[in-house]
């Protein structure tokens, strides 16, 4: 049963003008042939998840049918529960009203397209991240900023805001509706290369994008999907933060780096794994408030795509994975050398 990537998966026409991503269930059939079904029933509990097995006496499946049933007005509510919660509904529509601000740019995110590309939105939350870490005095001297760079995951954001005078919390929180704690981590280059690589190296487009696709603040990233998995980073690079003046650099792999993310990001979350040098710092810091108040300062907004993160080669979407030719390379990272 799947969660947290709001996929809609449906058999035939649904009910209503729903964008369907997939079957259901999904067939996923494993290598010694059995077979694995998934289930996702969209978002916000807008349908209920029904699925009916049919299960021979060794335990295999053999049947199935169903999908998910749309919770219209024709399924009534429990008026019990409806009158417990009237008084926290009240106060949560009360808040989400606030007005945070405007935008004078569409703050692109629907269609999971922070999960293949480049987006504004993301750029957003990811400079918010960073500046509220460059904000703070160095103890180095000379040096413009405690951090090099702020590195988010593109399922970090969810819902577009449209070009507005008047944003709302509201409209932030769909957005970026899950809050986190910001993390610092004191990085190496060839642990950072390999946590770029692991945000495209299992690409797909079905039965879902995956929200491990990374977007950033501070960086540049060229990735080829012409290139096997692990060896798609074609260029990375980061600003100095031991500077007077910010550049952006060649990542070295020996050399040390300080990064803001998420502690989704640095717990485990979209399979990111760091290995024990990796030094992770955290301050109970939300994400959520750092965003909401970075959005206030700098409104109107006007964050661009401006080539942070360039993509070549990407698989269309009728192919399920990235499928790279066949080549010979040499594998050195820093700087990157292939033979072809």
């Amino acid at each position: 049963v799947g969660g947290h990537t709001n996929t809609f998966l449906y058999t035939g026409t649904p009910p209503v003008d729903d964008k369907v991503e997939g079957p259901y269930p999904y067939v996923h059939r494993r290598p010694d042939n059995s077979i694995c079904l998934i289930v996702q029933a969209y978002r916000f509990g807008k349908y209920l998840g029904f699925l009916q097995l049919e299960v021979d006496s060794t335990g295999r499946v053999q049947k199935w049918g169903g999908n998910p049933i749309l919770l219209s007005q024709a399924v009534p509510e429990d008026q019990v529960i409806v009158d417990y919660l009237w008084p926290y509904k009240k106060k949560v529509e009360k808040a989400v009203e606030k007005p945070v601000g405007s935008t004078k740019v569409l703050l692109e995110a629907d269609n999971k397209l922070c999960r293949y590309r480049e987006c504004n939105s993301a750029n957003l939350m990811a400079d918010a991240f960073l500046d509220y870490y460059a904000n703070r005095n160095s103890s180095v001297p000379g040096a413009w900023s405690i951090v090099n760079a702020a590195v988010i995951n593109g399922g970090s954001a969810k819902s577009s805001i449209p070009q507005k005078w008047n944003v709302l919390l509201g409209d932030l929180i769909s957005l970026m509706p899950y809050d986190n704690e910001l993390v610092l981590l004191n990085i190496s280059g060839y642990d950072l290369l390999h946590m770029f690589e692991h945000g495209v190296a299992k690409f797909t487009w079905h039965p879902d994008l995956e929200g491990r696709f990374l977007q950033v603040s501070g960086m540049r990233v060229v990735y080829n999907f012409n290139f096997p998995s692990h060896h798609r980073v074609v260029s990375l690079k980061i600003l100095c933060a031991n500077c007077s003046v910010p550049e952006y650099e060649e990542v070295k792999g020996e050399n040390m780096y300080r990064i803001v993310t998420t502690a989704f990001i640095a717990n485990g979350g979209d399979g990111f794994h760091f290995n024990e040098t990796v030094k992770k710092h955290i301050e109970g810091i939300s994400a959520f408030d750092v965003f909401e108040q970075y959005f206030i300062k700098m409104s109107p907004i006007k964050t661009p795509v401006e080539g942070r993160v360039t993509v070549k080669h990407l698989p269309p979407k009728g192919n399920v994975h990235a499928r790279a030719p066949r080549i010979s390379y040499l594998r050195n990272p820093f700087p990157l050398v292939r033979l072809q």
